[in-house]
């Protein structure tokens, strides 16, 4: 049985789903936003306000790695002030998918910021231990952001964070079958069960 590799952070923001959206939607400012640190330019491709069908050009940096212009960003679902879905590379299959989710909680907003990936690794050990190291590897990247959400917002950082290792199931529906899915990892099954054969036969 194999699961699709990505990550969820939640938390509480002490603002209204209105404010939060007004940041969250403004891609231009997700430089600032995002906690990876590796967003340094974005141009909106689509006039504004983000929708449905919206996209941008981004520039990503990593340390060891300065990526070119012209990485494209789709919007796949922009519902306000509650949900944002975008993919990078287009759009799906095999895309990866970046979420905000707003729910109103009290004074304040439930947000949830969630990643999905197009790979795909089996859920017994030893390869769910990669599963879970890639998560993990997201979702540091999204725990500061929503600590950068919180200042953004002038308002106090979360007291509480839940993380979860593996990416929402809305966002699983958005991605092929994992029958689909699976087909890369049938093939090297494979191509590795005849290449053992082809030795045993020689």
């Amino acid at each position: 049985m194999l699961q699709y590799m990505g990550a969820s952070v939640s938390a509480l923001i002490a603002a209204k789903p209105e404010a939060v959206w007004a940041i969250v939607s403004d891609l231009r400012r997700h430089p600032e936003l995002a906690g990876s640190g590796q967003v340094t330019k974005i141009e909106m491709l689509t006039p504004e306000p983000i929708g449905l069908g919206s996209a941008v050009s981004i520039r990503t940096e990593l340390e060891w790695l300065p990526l070119p212009d012209g990485v494209t960003r789709g919007c796949l679902r922009a519902d306000a002030p509650l949900y944002l879905a975008d993919s990078l590379p287009g759009t799906p299959p095999f895309a990866q998918i970046w979420q905000f989710e707003l729910l109103p909680h009290g004074g304040g907003t439930l947000i949830e910021n969630s990643v999905i990936l197009p790979y795909t690794t089996p859920v017994f050990f030893p390869f769910s231990l990669l599963g879970t190291a890639v998560g993990q590897l997201e979702a540091n990247t999204m725990l500061p952001t929503l600590r950068n959400l919180a200042q953004m917002l002038n308002v106090p950082e979360p007291e509480h964070f839940d993380t979860f290792l593996y990416p929402a199931d809305n966002l699983i529906t958005m991605m092929p079958s994992l029958m689909v899915a699976s087909l890369p990892w049938v093939a090297g099954a494979s191509v590795l069960g005849l290449s053992m054969l082809g030795r045993r036969g020689g």
